[in-house]
C-alpha cells in the first residue's frame, strides 16, 4: 500500500483506519463470546504504518523548504525494505502496547548510529556503569 501510494499518505492512513475500525465493529457487533482481541496491537500497528507513510511522504514528494525541523529530521528518503519494514512494524518492543517511535529512530538504533560519541570517538559509559564505578 505504501510503495504504491507514496504521493498519498492520508489513503494509507484511511485504509488502515478503516480495516481497524471494520475489526472494533466486528468483535463488537458479530463475536458474542469472549476472543483474543488484537485490537490493541493492530491500533499500534495503524500509527506505525501511518508514521512511515507521512515520513516517506515528506522525504521523497515535499522541498526540504516545506519541512519543519521534525520532518527533516524524521524524513525517509528510500522505501524501506521488506524485511526493514516487518521488522519496524512488528519490534518486539512496542508491538503490543506501543510507545511508537518513528522509522528513522529505530533503523538508527538498529545500525548503532543513535549513540552519541566523544570527541575521541568512544561510546559513551552509561550511567549505571559509571554509578557503580563510583562505589568500587
Amino acid at each position: 500500500m505504501i510503495r504504491n501510494f507514496p504521493k498519498h499518505p492520508k489513503l494509507v492512513f484511511a485504509f488502515s483506519m478503516s480495516y481497524l475500525l471494520f475489526i472494533h465493529f466486528y468483535r463488537w457487533m458479530i463475536l458474542t463470546s469472549y476472543y483474543l482481541d488484537i485490537t490493541g496491537p493492530m491500533m499500534v500497528a495503524v500509527q506505525k504504518i501511518t508514521t512511515v507513510a507521512f515520513s516517506l511522504h515528506d522525504g521523497r514528494v515535499k522541498k526540504k523548504e516545506e519541512l519543519s525541523e521534525l520532518q527533516e529530521r524524521e524524513a525517509i528518503t528510500e522505501l524501506p525494505s521488506l524485511s526493514e519494514y516487518i521488522s519496524y512494524v512488528f519490534n518486539f518492543q512496542t508491538a503490543l502496547t506501543g510507545p511508537v517511535n518513528f522509522y528513522s529512530d529505530y533503523i538508527a538504533f538498529i545500525d548503532g548510529v543513535h549513540v552519541v560519541r566523544t570527541k575521541e570517538g568512544k561510546v559513551p559509559r552509561k550511567f549505571v556503569v559509571k554509578s557503580v564505578s563510583l562505589f568500587t
